[in-house]
């Protein structure tokens, strides 16, 4: 098991805190999923995306811990979440069943991936997560589209308007 990689990742992350002043950002060495728990993470070499999916590419494993973004959230935000930026290859619907509690409290924007191949590892597809979403009175709206996969934001009903309509 090579931890290399993944320590890698959160030196990067701290620096890039400390570059840009990002006092609110609070790097933490877990994965988040629908529950708490152990599991594995597979890995590639460095650039390749790691994930709680295995994927062709992945040569090796390491054993992580998962919390859920309510749990996280409950125990180290002071403040309203306000942004949700997901981008988890796959695994975006776990942890937004995750955020249930954030989600009806705080009615954050939430950006993130979609990718029908990587939610097909998951079980789930992009029409799952839409209509997750829209559960809980989300409009979701493509901001780009990159072939097989495209970026998405979701905001809140009672905002949407608002906000579509300056932002794109």
């Amino acid at each position: 098991m090579r931890s290399s990689h993944i320590l890698l990742t959160f030196l990067i992350c701290n620096v890039s805190k400390i570059l840009n002043s990002l006092d609110n950002l609070i790097p933490v060495q877990k994965a988040v999923a629908d529950r708490t728990t152990r599991t594995l993470l597979f890995a590639g070499s460095p650039t390749c995306s790691h994930s709680l999916r295995q994927d062709y590419f992945h040569d090796h494993t390491y054993e992580v811990e998962c919390i859920t973004l309510d749990d996280f959230i409950s125990s180290n935000a002071t403040a309203k979440i306000g942004l949700v930026k997901i981008d988890a290859e796959g695994a975006e619907l776990l942890i937004l069943r995750s955020a249930q509690q954030v989600l009806a409290r705080d009615r954050p924007y939430i950006m993130y991936e979609e990718c029908e191949e990587r939610y097909q590892l998951f079980g789930h597809t992009v029409t799952d997560v839409r209509a997750f979403l829209q559960q809980f009175g989300y409009t979701v709206q493509p901001i780009d589209n990159f072939g097989s996969y495209n970026n998405a934001i979701a905001a809140p009903e009672e905002q949407e308007a608002d906000f579509f309509d300056k932002s794109f």
